[in-house]
């Protein structure tokens, strides 16, 4: 039997229109016809299979796997899964690590009496790392690490929704003040809209007035003031919830009530000032987190200080964080000295490399540990270059190696000023 990828593909297409028995293992996952596109990557023996099962409805022997599609990913937990089918069934092989819904609700300090409700109060507020937002859990724990710093910041999507105030010291983020939940049930009573939100950042930021002035938030960022009563707050966010209905006419995002007196004011920024990593516990972390991505200290080296927009946040204290959860007590790895021809990734003055040694765009500041490892990077690239990309020309890569390299020893150089001790 011919393999013929376009008529599988209707076959495919006919198959999924019936009452297909997917079992999606808890997973949220949306149009599973997507998932098939994935078949392209499958041996020869394995699509004459699926084609005879799904021909004569009769089960493959033999189930057959494949990974789903980059965009194919649970809206819950956000795993790319892999799929098995007979051709008669299909289902997702992984469980999904949250298959029920994701109640959430923290609390906010708001001793001035004052709510400043914004859009997008980063860099003045913000979590170092990201939790990676494209999953409801990734946005929850995103939503639960600001309310320990100090600012309610939730997902609204592009809702550009409002605040209403509701009597018993209640409010709403809403796209009607028609209501309230109380209890999980909407009681009707009109609100009074208090504030707005425009979502050019898809997310809400509501944080106490006095914290807001102390970040000096004033002369940077655009917010409504909203007088309310003193005491502890808490937000309840309700979009995160797997039955959570975007198409309805009444959209409460967000409900929000006094629950107590204030507490004392925290200083939020004291362990933000404390926080401190070397450069072996953040690979360690980064080697644990996505092993997938990273296979040596070298790779993670180079994603650091070569890579531009390798992500991460660089701290005043001088590390570089990805992952938010990140313990004080991480292990670290030992970082070898870096010697021979390899893939490195061409220097700019936009590489991390360059901003560190004073070359760059920017400025970081780097504290022992990092400082070691750039000048160990630096050194590396000086002396022996950067391998052949299978993408250039003998001579484009001539040109890109000899850059990159005088690039590497100007760093070195300016590390050596910056850091000697190290």
């Amino acid at each position: 039997m011919r393999v013929d990828r376009i008529l599988l593909g209707i076959e495919i297409e006919e198959f999924l229109k019936e009452e297909i028995l997917f079992d999606a293992n808890g997973h949220s996952l949306f149009r599973p016809d997507i998932f098939f596109r994935a078949l392209r990557s499958l041996k020869k023996s394995s699509l004459l299979a699926l084609s005879r099962a799904i021909k004569t409805k009769i089960p493959s022997t033999a189930m057959i796997k494949f990974k789903g599609l980059y965009g194919c990913r649970c809206d819950m937990c956000g795993l790319m899964p892999t799929f098995v089918t007979d051709g008669i069934r299909l289902k997702v092989l992984e469980p999904c690590d949250y298959p029920g819904v994701l109640p959430l609700s923290c609390e906010l300090n708001i001793p001035s009496g004052i709510m400043m409700v914004a859009n997008d109060l980063r860099p003045a507020f913000d979590v170092f790392g990201n939790f990676g937002i494209n999953s409801k859990i990734g946005c929850l724990k995103t939503t639960r690490a600001m309310a320990d710093i100090g600012c309610a910041f939730a997902f609204v999507g592009n809702s550009c929704p409002s605040m209403y105030r509701f009597p018993g010291n209640r409010f709403t983020i809403a796209n009607y003040g028609s209501g309230y939940l109380l209890d999980g049930i909407l009681k009707h009573q009109r609100g009074r809209r208090v504030a707005g939100i425009c979502t050019d950042l898809w997310w809400y930021s509501i944080v106490d007035g006095d914290e807001f002035k102390r970040r000096g938030c004033e002369s940077k960022h655009q917010a409504d003031s909203v007088r309310i009563k003193p005491g502890v707050y808490r937000f309840s966010h309700h979009m995160y919830e797997r039955d959570f209905d975007h198409d309805a006419r009444h959209i409460i995002y967000s409900s929000i009530e006094w629950i107590r007196p204030p507490d004392p004011v925290k200083d939020y920024l004291a362990e933000f000032r404390r926080r401190n990593f070397t450069a072996g516990q953040v690979i360690s972390s980064l080697m644990t987190q996505r092993p997938d991505l990273y296979s040596s200290v070298r790779s993670i080296a180079d994603h650091i200080f070569c890579v531009v927009g390798g992500g991460g946040n660089w701290h005043p204290n001088g590390f570089v964080q990805y992952n938010p959860d990140m313990s004080i007590d991480c292990p670290e790895v030992a970082i070898p000295k870096f010697t021979g021809v390899d893939h490195w990734y061409p220097l700019s003055e936009y590489s991390s490399l360059c901003c560190a040694a004073g070359i760059g765009k920017e400025s970081i500041f780097l504290n022992p540990s990092f400082a070691a490892l750039a000048k160990n990077v630096a050194s590396c690239i000086a002396d022996h270059g950067m391998k052949k990309g299978s993408n250039l020309t003998d001579e484009q890569y001539k040109t890109e190696n000899q850059n990159t390299k005088e690039l590497a020893m100007r760093c070195l150089k300016a590390l050596e000023e910056k850091y000697p001790s190290v």
